[in-house]
């Protein structure tokens, strides 16, 4: 329950420009394109791990066929650590996330290991084909359709 209710897509793949979700499996061999969120930089602080980390804010849409659904979320990044990523497909701001808050769940980083001796080693995208979510949905309602 605890995965379903965070939103938590399993493995993702962030660019500047946007995230890729992989889909389960049971939809075939798809990753999910999600948009970069625009973010509001807030002139607040606070520190997390040793770290001194600025507060940005957004607001998350979901569309589905039961309406759509908007909710803030709030990232806590870090400029010393110049990646711009984050957990669950969250990212581009100026420094690496470590705190996200989305509805009701909090990601959190629990421990930082850094060698900047060796960049990080970043997954290959799998070649899948790319879909966005109204694609997504799409799938989703054609399988409703024939369950019914």
């Amino acid at each position: 329950m605890a995965i379903v209710a965070s939103g938590y897509k399993g493995v993702i793949y962030q660019t500047k420009d946007f995230a890729l979700s992989e889909l389960d499996k049971s939809f075939g061999n798809f990753l999910l394109k999600n948009e970069v969120n625009e973010w509001t930089l807030v002139k607040e602080t606070k520190e997390i791990q040793g770290f001194l980390c600025y507060k940005a804010t957004a607001i998350k849409t979901i569309i589905n066929t039961k309406g759509n659904f908007k909710f803030p979320v709030i990232a806590w990044y870090c400029p010393k650590i110049p990646l711009s990523f984050g957990p669950n497909g969250f990212g581009n701001l100026p420094g690496l996330i470590l705190e996200l808050q989305v509805r009701n769940v909090l990601f959190e980083v629990k421990k930082i290991e850094m060698n900047l001796n060796n960049p990080p080693i970043l997954p290959k995208i799998k070649e899948y084909k790319i879909i966005d979510e109204k694609e997504l949905e799409k799938m989703i309602a054609k399988i409703s359709d024939f369950k019914n």
